[in-house]
């Protein structure tokens, strides 16, 4: 996994006092410190720019509901993203998981000081998704491989299958 400190964190926030919270406890642990955007708009437009190895996106923006930048299938996330909200809302934090969230987050001091390890559990746990997405998708090609193998009568030749 590459250096924490290198990664590109994108966090979408309009509120500047939690920004600047977010932005000092990733300076207290020697993190790079994220990327700003303060709308759905600008991330879309940072993400055209630079793809973030993770995203971290507040509930309520100006001009949406943060959850917006997660794909309706949750297969078709290409980062890791945490929500923050400041309220607990059990149905919107469903609703966040199942589009691809990794966490759903409710802003306190507290869990404004412990977002970085936070990112970096998020970060391992998407290398994990991704290690395991590889893996299912080898073993479909193997199993396609072995149908098309079996469709062809190639099996039951065993001098094709010498490994001497």
């Amino acid at each position: 996994m590459k250096n924490q400190s290198l990664r590109h964190i994108l966090l979408v926030e309009d509120d500047d006092d939690h920004a600047e919270l977010i932005a000092r406890s990733f300076q207290a642990l020697n993190l790079h410190p994220p990327q700003l955007a303060g709308t759905i708009q600008e991330a879309r437009q940072a993400i055209e720019v630079i793809m973030p190895d993770l995203m971290i996106v507040d509930l309520t923006l100006p001009d949406g509901k943060g959850i917006e930048l997660l794909p309706h299938n949750k297969d078709d996330v290409l980062f890791p993203v945490l929500i923050l909200s400041g309220q607990g809302d059990e149905a919107i934090a469903v609703e966040s998981i199942k589009r691809g969230a990794l966490d759903y987050v409710v802003k306190s001091n507290e869990s404004f000081a412990t977002l970085p390890k936070l990112v970096e559990h998020a970060l391992r746990e998407w290398e994990i998704i991704l290690d395991r997405k590889r893996v299912m998708h080898a073993l479909q090609e193997s199993e396609q491989r072995l149908r098309q193998a079996k469709k062809n009568g190639s099996t039951g030749d065993v001098s094709r299958w010498d490994c001497t």
